[in-house]
Protein backbone atom coordinates (compact mmCIF):
# COMPACT_ATOMS: atom_id res chain seq x y z
CA UNK A 1 0.00 0.00 0.00
CA UNK A 2 2.69 2.26 0.17
CA UNK A 3 4.33 4.61 3.12
CA UNK A 4 2.87 5.67 6.40
CA UNK A 5 4.22 9.27 6.19
CA UNK A 6 6.80 10.55 4.55
CA UNK A 7 9.26 11.75 6.61
CA UNK A 8 12.51 12.15 4.65
CA UNK A 9 12.54 15.75 5.22
CA UNK A 10 14.09 15.03 8.95
CA UNK A 11 17.46 13.81 9.66
CA UNK A 12 16.38 12.44 12.68
CA UNK A 13 14.13 9.92 11.11
CA UNK A 14 15.86 7.34 9.23
CA UNK A 15 17.44 6.04 12.34
CA UNK A 16 14.51 7.01 14.50
CA UNK A 17 10.85 5.92 12.66
CA UNK A 18 8.72 2.82 13.51
CA UNK A 19 4.56 2.29 12.85
CA UNK A 20 2.37 0.07 15.25
CA UNK A 21 -0.88 -1.16 14.49
CA UNK A 22 -3.33 -0.71 17.28
CA UNK A 23 -5.96 -2.23 15.64
CA UNK A 24 -9.08 -1.55 13.62
CA UNK A 25 -11.81 0.76 14.79
CA UNK A 26 -14.83 1.74 12.76
CA UNK A 27 -13.97 -0.38 9.87
CA UNK A 28 -10.25 1.80 9.65
CA UNK A 29 -6.81 0.15 11.08
CA UNK A 30 -5.38 2.58 13.49
CA UNK A 31 -1.57 2.73 13.15
CA UNK A 32 1.09 4.67 15.57
CA UNK A 33 3.79 6.25 13.87
CA UNK A 34 6.60 7.77 15.37
CA UNK A 35 9.97 9.34 14.29
CA UNK A 36 12.35 12.07 15.57
CA UNK A 37 13.37 15.03 13.50
CA UNK A 38 16.90 15.55 14.99
CA UNK A 39 19.82 14.06 15.10
CA UNK A 40 19.84 15.53 18.91
CA UNK A 41 16.07 14.38 18.97
CA UNK A 42 17.00 10.68 17.82
CA UNK A 43 19.25 11.15 21.18
CA UNK A 44 16.82 12.16 23.71
CA UNK A 45 14.34 10.00 22.55
CA UNK A 46 12.24 13.22 21.65
CA UNK A 47 9.99 11.28 19.31
CA UNK A 48 6.99 13.01 17.24
CA UNK A 49 4.08 10.84 17.23
CA UNK A 50 1.36 10.82 14.60
CA UNK A 51 -2.03 9.33 14.56
CA UNK A 52 -3.14 7.10 10.89
CA UNK A 53 -6.12 5.51 9.98
CA UNK A 54 -5.71 3.50 6.82
CA UNK A 55 -9.79 3.16 4.69
CA UNK A 56 -9.74 -0.55 3.62
CA UNK A 57 -12.38 0.48 1.29
CA UNK A 58 -10.56 3.05 -0.57
CA UNK A 59 -6.74 2.26 0.45
CA UNK A 60 -5.93 5.86 1.73
CA UNK A 61 -4.23 6.67 4.75
CA UNK A 62 -5.01 9.85 6.77
CA UNK A 63 -4.24 11.40 9.78
CA UNK A 64 -6.30 11.61 12.47
CA UNK A 65 -7.56 14.27 14.84
CA UNK A 66 -6.15 12.19 17.63
CA UNK A 67 -3.22 13.39 19.06
CA UNK A 68 -2.01 10.87 21.48
CA UNK A 69 -1.23 7.55 21.11
CA UNK A 70 -4.99 5.40 21.51
CA UNK A 71 -4.62 3.35 24.99
CA UNK A 72 -7.59 0.80 23.31
CA UNK A 73 -8.87 0.05 20.59
CA UNK A 74 -11.73 -2.43 18.71
CA UNK A 75 -13.94 -2.72 16.27
CA UNK A 76 -16.73 -0.40 18.06
CA UNK A 77 -14.30 1.39 20.70
CA UNK A 78 -11.13 4.02 20.60
CA UNK A 79 -10.07 4.80 24.22
CA UNK A 80 -7.39 7.75 24.52
CA UNK A 81 -5.39 10.48 26.19
CA UNK A 82 -6.44 14.18 25.42
CA UNK A 83 -4.17 16.34 26.69
CA UNK A 84 -5.54 19.55 25.33
CA UNK A 85 -8.73 19.11 27.56
CA UNK A 86 -6.76 16.52 29.93
CA UNK A 87 -9.42 14.50 29.80
CA UNK A 88 -9.41 10.43 28.92
CA UNK A 89 -11.73 10.44 26.07
CA UNK A 90 -13.43 6.84 25.53
CA UNK A 91 -15.57 6.70 22.44
CA UNK A 92 -17.78 3.60 22.21
CA UNK A 93 -20.34 2.79 19.54
CA UNK A 94 -20.63 6.55 18.67
CA UNK A 95 -20.90 7.59 22.12
CA UNK A 96 -18.29 9.97 23.49
CA UNK A 97 -17.29 10.18 27.10
CA UNK A 98 -14.68 12.50 28.41
CA UNK A 99 -13.49 11.50 32.26
CA UNK A 100 -11.62 13.20 34.17
CA UNK A 101 -9.40 10.07 35.42
CA UNK A 102 -5.85 11.61 34.61
CA UNK A 103 -3.27 9.65 32.27
CA UNK A 104 -3.74 6.44 31.60
CA UNK A 105 -1.49 3.66 29.87
CA UNK A 106 -3.73 0.35 29.65
CA UNK A 107 -7.16 0.64 29.92
CA UNK A 108 -10.25 -2.11 27.81
CA UNK A 109 -14.11 -1.69 27.92
CA UNK A 110 -16.21 -4.67 28.51
CA UNK A 111 -19.91 -4.12 29.25
CA UNK A 112 -19.90 -0.37 29.06
CA UNK A 113 -17.47 -0.82 32.20
CA UNK A 114 -14.02 0.95 31.55
CA UNK A 115 -11.65 -0.65 33.31
CA UNK A 116 -7.51 1.02 33.62
CA UNK A 117 -4.65 0.32 35.71
CA UNK A 118 -3.59 3.49 38.01
CA UNK A 119 0.06 3.57 37.73
CA UNK A 120 0.63 5.89 40.11
CA UNK A 121 -0.95 3.47 43.04
CA UNK A 122 0.72 0.04 42.64
CA UNK A 123 -0.96 -0.61 39.20
CA UNK A 124 -4.45 -0.79 41.09
CA UNK A 125 -7.48 -1.86 38.83
CA UNK A 126 -10.09 0.57 38.87
CA UNK A 127 -13.13 0.71 36.67
CA UNK A 128 -15.71 2.84 35.75
CA UNK A 129 -19.24 2.51 34.76
CA UNK A 130 -20.06 4.25 31.74
CA UNK A 131 -23.80 4.24 32.37
CA UNK A 132 -23.75 6.62 35.63
CA UNK A 133 -19.87 7.57 35.82
CA UNK A 134 -19.57 5.91 39.45
CA UNK A 135 -15.50 4.56 40.08
CA UNK A 136 -15.01 1.24 41.24
CA UNK A 137 -11.62 -0.56 43.16
CA UNK A 138 -10.96 -4.31 42.09
CA UNK A 139 -9.47 -4.73 45.52
CA UNK A 140 -6.51 -7.46 45.77
CA UNK A 141 -5.83 -7.60 41.68
CA UNK A 142 -3.53 -4.80 41.54
CA UNK A 143 -1.87 -5.49 37.83
CA UNK A 144 -4.43 -7.07 36.72
CA UNK A 145 -6.13 -6.53 33.65
CA UNK A 146 -9.62 -7.69 32.13
CA UNK A 147 -9.15 -8.81 28.32
CA UNK A 148 -12.54 -10.70 27.84
CA UNK A 149 -15.96 -11.81 29.07
CA UNK A 150 -17.13 -15.36 29.32
CA UNK A 151 -20.30 -16.75 30.22
CA UNK A 152 -20.92 -13.35 32.09
CA UNK A 153 -17.76 -13.34 33.84
CA UNK A 154 -15.06 -11.06 33.47
CA UNK A 155 -11.36 -12.50 32.56
CA UNK A 156 -8.68 -10.65 34.30
CA UNK A 157 -5.05 -11.78 33.25
CA UNK A 158 -1.37 -10.57 34.90
CA UNK A 159 1.26 -12.60 33.19
CA UNK A 160 0.55 -16.22 33.51
CA UNK A 161 -1.71 -15.82 36.15
CA UNK A 162 -6.02 -15.63 35.22
CA UNK A 163 -8.98 -15.23 37.31
CA UNK A 164 -12.59 -14.82 36.66
CA UNK A 165 -14.92 -12.37 38.56
CA UNK A 166 -18.46 -11.70 37.54
CA UNK A 167 -19.81 -8.63 38.09
CA UNK A 168 -21.05 -9.18 41.84
CA UNK A 169 -17.40 -10.22 42.69
CA UNK A 170 -16.31 -6.79 41.47
CA UNK A 171 -18.89 -4.80 42.62
CA UNK A 172 -18.03 -6.86 46.40
CA UNK A 173 -13.89 -6.44 45.97
CA UNK A 174 -14.84 -2.33 45.90
CA UNK A 175 -16.89 -2.59 49.29
CA UNK A 176 -14.24 -4.70 50.85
Amino acid sequence: YGNIYDDKMYEGANCSSSARILGIYNSKMIINYEFCKTLEDAASANFTELVFEFDFDTNQMTLTDIQSIPVYVDSDTIIYNDYDINKCVVIDKGNRFELDIGEITLASLLNNKLFVRDDKNNYALKWYDLSDMSEHYVKDYDGFMPVSIYYESYILTKGNKTVKLTEKDLLASDEE
